[in-house]
């Protein structure tokens, strides 16, 4: 096994330049592909309580931190590097047979597919990784199953963009495989065109699509055995791009019904259309004039402050449903009960942090779920993507209305001064 290559398992038995530990999980045999620090893991009680043999194939991107007796072995390893783990795995296949690949991780469906193929393991397949990570793949198969679609086109040279731009005008470029809005573009006009040209790297990495005007939305779903068993829909305060223009983005639970059924009829052919059938999906689209449009899905639980909204809401935390999911194990939803939830996210901006807010600034029962990342004396970034924040707050309502002035209330009063 390569030297860069760590792996640990319980009792501190040495196999080559291996260190093993040995330990008692269990029967079901997991192997859990993961980057996420231990905590996002834990709601109430850890989800993978239940599995006797749980082995984790680590990022080495991130820092392991699970506890010795909530797993057999880890290996930490260069994901970007398919020699590493190809033997990685097959250590840990060899080691422990895992029958359960676990991935909530978008970057790295296809590598779960792969091992899951490979290793005869059942779950998402190659073609359906394909179709949720290549942007061109997944509208084409959206497109056939009759749902309507952004123009779009693949981009292989400047040409291209070009030609594009002159036949559909104010248009977005942004990478295949992209998520939270990273590396994405809008040409506003002629001009723009030669600026982003040049921070292109790889013309082949991007897709390019027709710009859409109108609302935007999320649709955040929980599927078990190709059935659609959850679906909440919130509308964004603007549409994720918008990142390094506002200072701000939120969404709240829509009470249209209506809007939630047109909505959720296009979520459901979406889903049919990628063949998609234990897990999570968030799905994105637009509302123009009176029109759904796709805009995106993921195969996976949506970001910023989504994931304790739901759980405000349904008492389910999406996490856990896409393992209980993916374990074939019964997923708990609860009624909804005419309550509403939404979140905010304050954005990141260049600076060093003068005042800011403290936690105990909004100590309200209406927020179910809140956080301030930086303090005084901190050193900031500018948002370089959708979900880059310096504080997350989910509030609950009785209304879509009432959540929404709970929401402007807190982005009212939240105070971040910064000098340069």
């Amino acid at each position: 096994m390569a030297d860069s290559i760590k792996a640990r398992n319980l009792g501190d038995k040495i196999e080559g330049d291996i260190m093993i530990q040995k330990s008692s999980l269990n029967n079901k045999r997991v192997l859990l592909i993961n980057r996420f620090p231990y905590w996002l893991y834990c709601d109430k009680e850890f989800f993978l309580e239940g599995v006797e043999n749980l082995c984790i194939l680590h990022s080495k991107e991130s820092r392991f931190d699970f506890p010795e007796d909530k797993y057999s072995s880890v290996v930490i390893c260069d994901f970007s590097s398919e020699k590493e783990v190809n033997e990685a795995v097959e250590y840990l296949f060899g080691n422990h047979t895992f029958d359960v690949v676990i991935n909530l991780s978008e970057p790295f469906m296809e590598m779960a597919a792969a091992i899951r193929e490979k290793y005869a393991v059942q779950g998402m397949t190659k073609q359906t990784a394909e179709m949720f990570r290549n942007k061109i793949e997944m509208k084409k198969a959206v497109n056939n199953a009759g749902v309507l679609t952004p123009k779009y086109t693949s981009i292989t040279c400047q040409e291209d963009i070009y030609n594009f731009y002159n036949q559909v005008g104010k248009s977005i470029i942004k990478p295949i495989n992209g998520m939270g809005a990273y590396n994405t573009y809008v040409i506003e006009e002629f001009d723009d065109l030669s600026k982003v040209i040049r921070k292109i790297d790889d013309f082949k990495n991007y897709e390019m699509e027709q710009f859409i005007t109108g609302e935007m939305f999320h649709c955040d779903s929980i599927i078990v055995n190709g059935t659609v068993e959850l679906c909440s829909i919130s509308r964004y305060s603007q549409p994720p791009l918008n990142y390094s223009n506002v200072d701000y983005l939120s969404s709240v639970m829509i009470g249209d019904k209506n809007l939630k059924e047109k909505i959720e009829k296009v979520n459901t052919q979406v889903i049919n259309a990628l063949n998609y059938k234990n897990g999570v999906t968030h799905l994105e689209v637009f509302l123009n004039e009176d029109e759904i449009i796709f805009c995106e899905i993921g195969a996976r639980a949506g970001g910023s402050g989504i994931i304790p909204s739901i759980k405000s809401i349904y008492d389910i935390n999406l996490f856990n449903a896409d393992i209980n999911c993916q374990l074939n194990d019964e997923v708990e939803i609860s009624t909804a009960d005419q309550m509403y939830a939404g979140w905010l996210i304050i954005f990141s901006k260049e600076g060093i942090v003068s005042d800011i807010s403290s936690i105990e600034d909004f100590n309200f029962d209406w927020i179910y779920y809140k956080e301030i990342k930086a303090k005084r004396g901190d050193v900031l970034k500018s948002a370089n993507k959708s979900t880059s924040s310096v504080a997350e707050f989910s509030v609950t309502g009785t209304s879509e209305a009432d959540v929404l002035r709970k929401i402007n209330m807190i982005r009212n009063d939240f105070t971040l001064d910064l000098f340069y």
